[in-house]
């Protein structure tokens, strides 16, 4: 018990400071890992809100470009039917975009959009051929372009590169520097007949280059080449002749050709080139479009480059997001492993920590079994003290015993004396002797009994 007090005194009641300031330093920077795994979480979850919605931008994009390209396949589906081998070359050019300087477009036939049927039809046989035309915006991309379709066995395409005069120097000078050739901007159509506005009183709606649109590199070729700026649509009962007449006189030695659409008719007017009054006309029925009965829809190119566009910083910005998200989702990673760590450490420290204050505990329950054992031991009598009393105790029960055996031998004897002196005629000799023999052998009992309870009293 001494030594289990001493031991107690001497255990520390506490664990030593520097294992305390440990533990708190790990339990602080344990925290602070499980905050910043929270607010990684948080990003993370508002990154994935983010690629979330961005998908869902990008989806009705794609539905939207769906719409427009599916028109633009019927287009193409129906300029195969007319120019077979169109489609193989239109493929080879989407497949080949990175290889071309500048802007291409074709076959011109998906590039126009027109929203009035009729004015499709108009617009369709003025055309003709040149609905199967591509056009680029530099010689290089023509050169490469042209000796493509030549490669190619089947049906020749035509290939136009439109490069204003003011520009072909300047573009020059880029290719021999090896930058990319710039898209071709819209200029205003040159109406040299005059506009629709100066003929609309006999009954003119609008010239052929006013009933499309297009990107501005397809305008600008058919504007040069196309003839639509002296190509007039009128309301049907007009009079053609008043209108020729009212046009510009070509200069002498130059011929003029008016083009008018009216009521789903086609007039060719030509003014000969050396008399202003001698003319022929000519009148046709103008078919129905076939290339450009699938409209696109005002705008729908411009609208299909701008969904493009958008659909394409999308998925930058998605890539961003999704760079951002696994760089985040690393970041979470390494502190969720340093936040375990440092859990174990403090578990660790709080381990040794209960270790060096168990040790004093485990001690003061020693010493308490200890104390209650002495206090159990204590509270016992002393044998030595009863001594006297146990011995009386022994001398008045052998005393006892001692009577016991002399009265049963008294008894004895005189059983016998009666025995032999009596003769009892009920009582043989042989019964007397058994009696005498079961009071032998009591008195011997007796004896030993005697003999057994003062070995007991003694122990």
């Amino acid at each position: 018990v001494a030594q289990l007090e001493a031991d107690v005194a001497a255990a520390p009641t506490q664990a030593p400071p520097e294992m305390l300031q440990r533990m708190a330093a790990e339990r602080a920077q344990a925290e602070g890992m499980t905050k910043k795994f929270m607010e990684l979480d948080d990003q993370l979850s508002a990154l994935r809100a983010q690629h979330n919605d961005l998908q869902g931008e990008i989806g009705a994009m794609d539905r939207q470009l769906m719409k427009l390209t599916d028109v633009r396949q019927q287009r193409l589906q129906k300029a195969e039917m007319r120019r077979r081998g169109i489609t193989e070359v239109y493929q080879w050019i989407q497949a080949n975009r990175g290889r071309f300087r500048g802007e291409v477009c074709g076959p011109i036939g998906m590039e126009l959009s027109c929203n009035d049927p009729e004015a499709a039809g108009y617009l369709e046989e003025q055309l003709g051929n040149t609905l199967f035309h591509f056009v680029v915006t530099c010689r290089e991309d023509e050169e490469m372009l042209s000796e493509h379709c030549k490669a190619r066995p089947g049906t020749r395409f035509t290939v136009a590169a439109v490069i204003p005069p003011q520009r072909q120097q300047q573009q020059q000078q880029q290719h021999e520097d090896g930058v990319p050739s710039p898209n071709v901007a819209l200029v205003a159509p040159h109406h040299p007949l005059g506009d629709a506005r100066r003929y609309q009183q006999l009954g003119v709606t609008a010239t052929l280059d006013e009933v499309f649109d297009a990107p501005a590199l397809v305008k600008r070729y058919l504007f040069d080449s196309g003839g639509l700026t002296k190509t007039y649509i009128a309301r049907p009962g007009s009079n053609i002749d008043a209108i020729v007449d009212a046009m510009p006189k070509p200069r002498p030695g130059q011929g003029m050709n008016v083009t008018i659409f009216m009521g789903g008719t086609r007039n060719n007017t030509n003014i000969s080139a050396y008399n202003a009054r001698g003319r022929s006309s000519q009148t046709n029925d103008a078919r129905a479009a076939f290339v450009l009965a699938s409209q696109v829809g005002a705008g729908a190119v411009e609208e299909q480059q701008r969904l493009t566009a958008q659909r394409a910083d999308a998925l930058r910005r998605r890539a961003a997001l999704d760079e951002q998200f696994n760089q985040c989702k690393q970041e979470q990673t390494e502190v969720q492993a340093r936040a375990e760590a440092a859990s174990k450490g403090v578990q660790m420290l709080f381990n040794d920590i209960q270790k060096v204050s168990g040790r004093r505990n485990e001690l003061l329950k020693q010493l308490k079994v200890k104390q209650r054992t002495y206090e159990q031991e204590s509270a016992k009598p002393d044998p030595l003290s009863r001594q006297p009393q146990l011995d009386k105790q022994i001398h008045d029960t052998l005393e006892k015993l001692q009577k016991q055996a002399a009265d049963g031998v008294r008894l004895v004897r005189e059983v016998w004396s009666q025995a032999r002196a009596t003769a009892c005629r009920e009582l043989s000799l042989k019964e007397a002797e058994m009696r005498c023999r079961a009071l032998k052998d009591a008195s011997a009992r007796a004896h030993a009994a005697v003999d057994q309870a003062a070995a007991d009293l003694s122990a």
